[in-house]
């Protein structure tokens, strides 16, 4: 087993290509011996509900995009929870249709 610390400024993307296969693609040129972080969150997600994350694995992020956000005015946030509202509405919407479709998922595929 393999353990990766974690970074909201991954240096890898993370993707399961088969259901027991976990595939790691580099964003970003990884020296020799360099430790390599992982994010545990989705890219969208705003930094309250990912320090709410971080919390509950036992671990406080001080990465440079959580400083960088925290140090910005409230109204500043107001972006990045839009986003994360309208991929929430998204998700549900796919969801719904899902469940409706009788799993007949045509169009609605994970592959690209």
């Amino acid at each position: 087993h393999g353990y990766f610390n974690h970074s909201c400024c991954a240096q890898v993307q993370r993707d399961f290509p088969q259901p027991s296969t976990l595939r790691l693609r580099a964003l970003q040129k990884i020296e020799p011996g360099q430790e390599i972080d992982d994010s545990y969150s989705f890219p969208l997600v705003p930094l309250h509900v990912r320090r709410l994350g971080h919390e509950a694995l036992g671990f406080q992020c001080a990465c440079e995009r959580c400083t960088a956000e925290g140090q910005l005015p409230r109204t500043m946030h107001v972006w990045s929870e839009l986003s994360w509202g309208t991929v929430m509405r998204l998700l549900a919407s796919v969801a719904r249709t899902r469940s409706q479709s009788g799993g007949k998922t045509q169009g609605l595929t994970d592959d690209p």
